[in-house]
């Protein structure tokens, strides 16, 4: 949400800086009384600890030590990055998504995935019997190519959702996927579903222990994507961060409960992102180990510190909300050489620069008034718009007031037709920049919402697999905008780039098209034979029985009588001799 805009009047007016804060030279400023302010009288407390009022007033004391009328110097740190592309792309890999995806996810990364999913499907019919059960027929090692498809159908079902991923393989015309049919089995999808894992969770260490990973069941292919993110794009001066929201409503411990976000509970992510491209360049877990800790900063600053010193170079202005707004924070990352803008909460500034709230006539008057002071290098104010505004920057030492335009639409009185005309509106420049390029995160959690990949799971590490294939799609989509940009070519549109992308991982050749020997597959051949050949059921002894076979709790089969009529009708008995599903009532009249 923007802040801080009002409409131009001809002239720098609109904005009027507070009398005894800010003066035109530093001459002119006074002694900064701020700095020798004397600590508030001491009370005489009862037994239980200093009183209420007594804390306020120290936390607020607290709060102005060290600001004051002096606006630092504009010696900033020199940006060194180098924005756009880190590696070299022929021109045959930029205009190719599956290329593209391919240095996100990469034939190691599903190497491992598809080792590990077929090591866990023997542990798991070691430790129980699988013997019969539907998911666990004709089994067969998934094989990266495979893995591949398994992959371009999510993506298929990003494109056009169904209510239900078996309407895919429907034999009804208004569902079925001729592309999705013949490239796998519906129950080769739910087998990989099923048995799908990223690691060996035998090997995990217990919670507790000195190895614990909160994050080892996706660590493989998390940090793949981290790897890759970083090494193929360099994000341009402006960087944001924020948190992203991984979905999740079934039960996890490291779930958080979540009210202000769209998607709801689930987990939560510190991200940097590029404020001109939405590209995701780094990101941690909350729940995850915190790693290197800096001194002085809490748990959620030292996040923001930790991803902005991954950054190549230095001179980086990151932007963040006021959930990170810290004044040691912005000292610590000026002095890596980073700088820093922020949204600040009212009590993380000093009392000096707060304005109240007014209303009526006194807060039409007030508008555009600015307080501010600073300290090392940290300029912290408040700006009144329809309400003050704190604010709080090591890179704005020059406050002034810039002009821009936007386009509106208005009617026109003669013809009563809207129309567009551009207005002039004034801010001050630390809120422009900050509405300009502190939506990096929105911009990346709106692309990988246009065609998410993700399905309903009650595993919750599946959440997040979803979430690392559709973030390593869409930044696989922007770093193809990139290079289309450097060879002067229209880049594809976002959903031409996710239909090439899914059909080309659909069209992967593994040698399971629709495999012809599952049991279900003999069954109907068994049935079918059976109508074929009417003297097979006419020879020999035939006995009813219970399905047997299936260590279902209630096996069920189609009754061969009611196929042929034109029913479809399913029945718990089956004749031993032909091998075909009989109600009770059918079962006669079949072999007559």
């Amino acid at each position: 949400m923007e802040v801080g805009a009002a409409e131009a009047t001809g002239s720098s007016s609109d904005v009027e800086f507070a009398p005894g804060v800010e003066a035109e030279s530093d001459d002119e400023l006074p002694a900064s009384p701020l700095e020798s302010v004397p600590p508030p009288p001491a009370t005489n407390n009862d037994a239980t600890g200093a009183s209420r009022t007594d804390n306020t007033s120290r936390r607020e004391h607290a709060i102005d030590i060290g600001w004051s009328e002096t606006m630092p110097s504009n010696d900033l740190p020199e940006f060194t990055g180098t924005p756009g592309l880190r590696v070299e792309l022929s021109p045959e890999q930029v205009s190719s998504p599956l290329n593209l995806f391919l240095l996100y996810i990469t034939d190691e990364m599903l190497t491992v995935a598809c080792a590990q999913t077929n090591l866990y499907f023997y542990q798991r019919a070691a430790d129980v019997c699988l013997e019969g059960a539907a998911h666990a027929r004709e089994w067969s090692n998934i094989t990266p190519a495979e893995l591949r498809v398994w992959l371009g159908i999510l993506f298929t079902n990003s494109l056009h959702p169904y209510p239900s991923m078996p309407l895919y393989w429907s034999s009804k015309k208004l569902f079925g996927l001729d592309a999705v049919k013949s490239a796998m089995s519906l129950r080769r999808f739910e087998q990989i579903k099923r048995y799908l894992h990223l690691a060996n969770t035998a090997a995990e260490p217990k919670r507790g222990t000195p190895h614990f990973d909160p994050l080892y069941k996706v660590r493989p292919w998390l940090d793949g994507l981290l790897k890759h993110s970083q090494e193929l794009f360099s994000p341009s001066k402006q960087v944001s961060m924020d948190e992203m929201d991984v979905s999740f409503s079934g039960r996890c411990a490291y779930k958080s409960r979540i009210k202000y976000k769209r998607a709801g509970d689930g987990f939560l992510i510190y991200a940097l992102c590029d404020a001109d491209t939405g590209y995701t360049w780094s990101f941690r877990f909350t729940f995850d180990q915190p790693g290197a800790v800096e001194v002085g900063l809490s748990k959620t600053f030292n996040a923001v510190f930790q991803l902005m010193k991954q950054l190549p170079g230095k001179g980086f202005h990151v932007f963040v909300d006021n959930l990170y707004s810290s004044a040691l924070l912005a000292e610590k990352l000026l002095a890596f050489g980073h700088l820093y803008t922020c949204t600040a909460r009212a009590d993380r500034i000093p009392n000096c620069v707060k304005q109240k709230a007014l209303t009526g006539q006194a807060a039409r008057q007030a508008h555009g008034t600015v307080k501010w002071a600073s300290r090392r290098n940290v300029v912290a104010l408040t700006y009144y718009d329809a309400k003050p505004v704190p604010m709080m920057t090591t890179a704005h030492h020059d406050l002034e007031v810039v002009t821009f335009t936007r386009p509106r639409c208005q009617v026109n009185p003669e013809t009563h037709l809207p129309h567009t005309v551009d207005v002039e509106l004034t801010r001050l420049n630390v809120i422009h920049d900050y509405n300009c390029f502190m939506d990096g995160v929105d911009v990346a959690d709106q692309l990988r919402g246009y065609y998410s990949c993700s399905l309903k799971c009650m595993k919750w590490w599946h959440a997040i697999f979803y979430w690392i294939v559709d973030t390593a799609a869409t930044n696989a989509y922007l770093l193809h905008k990139e290079g289309m940009k450097a060879q002067a070519a229209s880049p594809m549109t976002h959903l031409e780039f996710m239909a090439d992308l899914a059909e080309s991982l659909l069209s992967t050749p593994h040698g399971k098209e629709r495999s012809s020997s599952s049991s279900g597959a003999k069954r109907r051949r068994s049935a079918d034979a059976a109508m074929d050949k009417p003297e097979s059921r006419l020879i020999g002894s035939h006995m009813i029985r219970a399905i047997q076979g299936s260590s279902a709790k209630n096996p069920q089969r189609d009754c061969v009588r009611c196929k042929a009529n034109g029913k479809r009708s399913r029945t718990n008995y089956e004749c031993g001799t032909c091998n075909v599903g009989l109600h009770s009532d059918c079962f006669e009249e079949w072999h007559k």
